[in-house]
C-alpha cells in the first residue's frame, strides 16, 4: 500500500467516525426528552413532607374530578352510538352504520398512548396542572364539536370523516390526562403511600 492510498483511507475513516459521532448526538437530542436526569423536586421526600393533608386532598380532589370529567366526555360516545349512527353514516344499512360508528370509537383508543407520551413530556416541562387543564380543555372542545358538526345529510362523507378526527383528538386528550392526574397526585403523595393515592385516579372512573 503506497502512502496515497494509505492517506485516503485514513481520510475516509474519520469522515466516517465524525458522521457517526454527528448521528449519535443528534439521536440522543431526540430521546432526551424521555430521560429524567435529575428527580423533581415534588419526589424527594423532602418536599413531600412540606406538603399538608388539606393541600393533598386538595390534588386527591382535582385529579379525581378532571379524571371522571375527562373520561365522561370520552365514553359518552358509546351511549350515544346508536343516535350518531344514524346521524354521521349512510341511512341504508343500519346494521353497517353501527359497526362504523364503533370502528371511529375504536380508533381513539390508538392515540391514547401517543397522548400519554406527548402530554407526559409536556408536564416535565410545564408543569402537571398546566397539562391536565389543556387536556381538560382539549377533550371538552372536541366534545362539544361533536355536537356541532353537520350530519352525513348536509355534508356527505366529511361528516364520519371530522367526526374520525375529533374522536382521535379525543383519545390523545384522554392518555394525556390520565398519565397526568396519576404522575401529579403520586407527586404530592407520601412516599411510602404513592400507590394508595395513585389508585384514587383509576377509581374516579366508576
Amino acid at each position: 500500500m503506497n502512502p496515497a492510498q494509505f492517506d485516503d483511507k485514513t481520510s475516509a475513516l474519520t469522515t466516517w467516525m465524525t458522521l457517526l459521532e454527528r448521528g449519535i448526538r443528534v439521536a440522543v437530542s431526540i430521546i432526551d426528552p424521555f430521560q429524567i436526569k435529575t428527580p423533581r423536586p415534588a419526589m424527594t421526600t423532602t418536599t413531600v413532607e412540606q406538603v399538608d393533608p388539606a393541600t393533598l386532598k386538595k390534588v386527591i380532589v382535582a385529579a379525581a374530578i378532571g379524571n371522571f370529567v375527562e373520561w365522561f366526555d370520552f365514553a359518552v360516545y358509546g351511549f350515544l352510538a346508536t343516535t350518531i349512527a344514524l346521524q354521521f353514516f349512510p341511512t341504508g344499512d343500519s346494521s353497517a352504520a353501527l359497526l362504523k360508528t364503533f370502528a371511529v370509537f375504536a380508533v381513539a383508543f390508538a392515540f391514547r398512548p401517543l397522548g400519554g407520551i406527548f402530554f407526559g413530556m409536556l408536564g416535565d416541562r410545564i408543569g402537571r396542572k398546566k397539562t391536565l387543564a389543556m387536556t381538560i380543555l382539549l377533550m371538552a372542545g372536541a366534545t362539544t364539536l361533536i355536537g356541532l358538526l353537520p350530519t352525513y345529510a348536509a355534508i356527505g362523507v366529511m361528516a364520519p370523516v371530522l367526526l374520525t378526527i375529533i374522536r382521535c383528538a379525543q383519545g390523545f386528550s384522554a392518555g394525556g390526562e390520565y398519565a397526568g392526574a396519576c404522575a401529579y397526585l403520586m407527586e404530592h403523595a407520601p412516599r411510602t403511600q404513592r400507590a394508595w393515592y395513585g389508585s384514587f385516579v383509576p377509581v374516579s372512573t366508576f
